[in-house]
Order: C-alpha cells, then sequence, then structure tokens
C-alpha cells in the first residue's frame, strides 16, 4: 500500500493534481485532499505551507515575511479545520527563501 502510494505521488506535476490524489486508495478509501492558496514565489508556485511538521498537538507551518497575511491566515485555518485538537503555529523561515523553502526535502 505504501508503495502504491509513493509511486502515485512520484507521477503528480509541481502544483499538485487533486483528481489524481483522490483516485489513490488508502484503507480502501479515496484520499481526500485540500488545496491550499500560496503565493507565487519568484515567478514559481513552491510553498511552505504545505511542508509542515507534525508533533503531537502542534503543527508547524512555515511562513515567509513576504506572504500576505490573508493566505497565511487561510492556510493556518485549513489546518485547524482539518485537525480541531492542534495547535498550529507559523514559523518565519525568510532565510531559507533562496532554497525555494526547501527545509527538509
Amino acid at each position: 500500500m505504501a508503495h502504491q502510494l509513493a509511486h502515485s505521488l512520484q507521477r503528480l506535476r509541481p502544483i499538485g493534481d487533486a483528481a489524481r490524489l483522490a483516485r489513490v486508495p488508502v484503507e480502501g478509501k479515496p484520499m481526500n485532499g485540500h488545496r491550499i492558496d500560496i503565493p507565487a514565489r519568484d515567478g514559481t508556485w513552491w510553498s511552505s505551507y504545505t511542508d509542515v511538521i507534525v508533533a503531537n498537538d502542534l503543527v508547524l507551518m512555515p511562513i515567509f515575511d513576504s506572504d500576505p497575511p490573508m493566505m497565511v491566515e487561510a492556510a493556518r485555518r485549513a489546518y485547524k479545520k482539518r485537525l480541531p485538537n492542534h495547535s498550529v503555529k507559523t514559523v518565519d523561515m525568510t532565510s531559507l527563501k533562496a532554497l525555494q523553502g526547501e527545509r527538509n526535502c
């Protein structure tokens, strides 16, 4: 199952493909995804919002100082809605902007 999921994820386009994800079975059910709007950065669409760390009941969501506050708040609310028992905190990763947000990839 994990290999099938990994193989399916490898074929996804960089921006993502929610329809393709919905066809990937997870425990016999379709995967449920949610899109999070991200700002364009240097003419590309790489995201820090989806490169989160979840530890116990905490979600650490990377942001950059150039991110529009409304987009940051919308992303934070999306995580809070889907993980209601978790605290969602932002972490300023501006110093890694030259690496296009690659904190752990």
